[in-house]
């Protein structure tokens, strides 16, 4: 298996408040890696910027939408209960 078709066993997950411009520039880097992660998990937390629609132009995302703010390591917990990586 090249390196291009391998992927890592880790989950990455992205904690996200009102950071849509960053998303923008953030999704595409990682999923783009050599060896992309096994999954890429983003955790909204209750976002009004735009950043849950700009998150659906990402089908292979998987968003874990907060209705409040629970902030980093709320969101991390809220990320880590999905994941499935190692």
């Amino acid at each position: 298996m090249s390196a291009r078709t391998a992927r890592a066993s880790v989950s990455v997950i992205i904690v996200n408040w009102n950071g849509s411009e960053h998303l923008a520039t953030c999704l595409p880097a990682v999923i783009g890696q050599t060896v992309p992660p096994r999954e890429v998990i983003v955790v909204d937390n209750g976002s009004t910027d735009g950043s849950l629609e700009l998150l659906r132009q990402f089908p292979t995302v998987r968003t874990v939408a907060l209705t409040e703010n629970r902030g980093f390591a709320g969101g991390n917990a809220a990320g880590y209960v999905v994941a499935s990586g190692e």
